[in-house]
C-alpha cells in the first residue's frame, strides 16, 4: 500500500510538470541564429585617426627631404681643371678619381668643339636632365630621379689634350644611391657612342 501511494505521488508530480522554457513550443519552427559578425565600431574612428596621423607624418618627412635637396649647395668644380671629389658615401661617381667612385671618362675622336656640342645636345635631350651652367669647357646639369623626384648633379669637364670629357654624377641626399649615378653615366655613354664623334 505504501509503495502504491509513492508511485501515485510521483505520477501526479510528473503529470503537473511544465515543459522547460528552453524548448520552443512550436517544434516546426527552428530558433534563428544571427550569423552576421559583430564588428566593434568603437575602434573604427580611432584607427582612422591613427592612419591620418601616419600619412601626415610621412608626407611631412618626404616634403622636408625634398626641400633640403632643393636648398643644399652643390660643390662644383672645373675652374682648377678638376671636378670635385666624391664624398666617402657610395652615392657618387667621378672619372677623375680612382677606386670605388671611379668611372671611365667620355672619350671622343673628333675635334673637341664638335664633341662638346654633341654632348650638350644629347644630354639636354635626355629625360629629367636640366642644364644649369654652361661654359666652353664645363657644364652642370640637374638630374631628377624618376619616382621621388630628388635632385642629383651631373657635371662635365672637357679635356681637349686627352680627347676626353670627364664626368661626375652625385646624389645630393642619402647615403647609397644603389648604383643610380653610375647607371646614369653609362646610359649617356651608350647614347653618345652612337654618334660618329665618340668612340666605343
Amino acid at each position: 500500500l505504501q509503495q502504491s501511494k509513492t508511485v501515485s505521488r510521483a505520477s501526479a508530480r510528473w503529470a503537473t510538470r511544465q515543459p522547460p522554457a528552453a524548448f520552443p513550443k512550436d517544434t516546426n519552427r527552428l530558433p534563428t541564429v544571427d550569423l552576421e559578425p559583430k564588428i566593434p565600431t568603437s575602434n573604427v574612428p580611432k584607427r582612422k585617426k591613427i592612419m591620418w596621423i601616419a600619412l601626415l607624418v610621412l608626407g611631412g618627412y618626404l616634403g622636408l627631404i625634398w626641400l633640403v635637396g632643393q636648398a643644399r649647395s652643390v660643390a662644383r668644380g672645373g675652374a682648377t681643371g678638376r671636378l670635385a671629389d666624391c664624398p666617402a658615401s657610395p652615392n657618387c661617381v667621378c672619372s677623375q678619381q680612382d677606386g670605388e667612385p671611379g668611372i671611365a671618362p667620355l672619350a671622343f675622336k673628333s675635334d673637341s668643339a664638335k664633341a662638346w656640342a654633341i654632348l650638350l645636345k644629347v644630354a639636354s635631350s635626355q629625360p629629367r636632365l636640366e642644364l644649369v651652367t654652361q661654359t666652353e669647357a664645363y657644364a652642370h646639369f640637374k638630374a631628377r630621379t624618376l619616382i621621388m623626384r630628388y635632385v642629383d648633379d651631373l657635371e662635365f669637364l672637357l679635356d681637349s689634350g686627352k680627347s676626353v670629357i670627364n664626368v661626375r654624377s652625385a646624389s645630393r641626399l642619402g647615403y647609397s644611391d644603389m648604383g643610380a649615378n653610375r647607371a646614369r653615366v653609362e646610359c649617356l655613354r651608350a647614347v653618345l657612342q652612337q654618334e660618329e664623334a665618340f668612340r666605343p
